[in-house]
């Protein structure tokens, strides 16, 4: 009798898999979604995309925008959230791989 992969441990190697895709790249014509974040920053046009960046599973472009932010404004903690939230899909990465034995290339 063959032995099933444990739900839990299928979702790890399916995220894994899924996130190993090439990123996709956010240009400044892509359509996202209508994100309103109010924050005490100067920069809230440009953190606005960039959040929806991040709702749209974009993190890589996400991370950059909101580093650009920080550059400009260092002030902005938000900014800085932001960057710590653009890691995600390394950390989700990261952590699927620790969980599912998965050797990084």
């Amino acid at each position: 009798m063959q032995r099933m992969m444990p739900p839990v441990r299928l979702a790890a190697s399916l995220a894994a898999l899924a996130l190993s895709a090439a990123p996709a790249l956010a240009h400044e014509g892509d359509k996202l979604g209508e994100v309103k974040f109010t924050v005490s920053c100067a920069s809230q046009t440009e953190f606005n995309r960039a959040v929806a960046m991040l709702h749209s599973f974009w993190f890589a472009p996400a991370e950059q925008a909101f580093r650009a932010i920080a550059a400009n404004e260092p002030s902005c903690g938000m900014a800085w959230w932001g960057v710590v939230m653009g890691d995600g899909d390394r950390a989700v990465l990261r952590q699927a791989r620790a969980f599912t034995g998965v050797k990084q290339q």
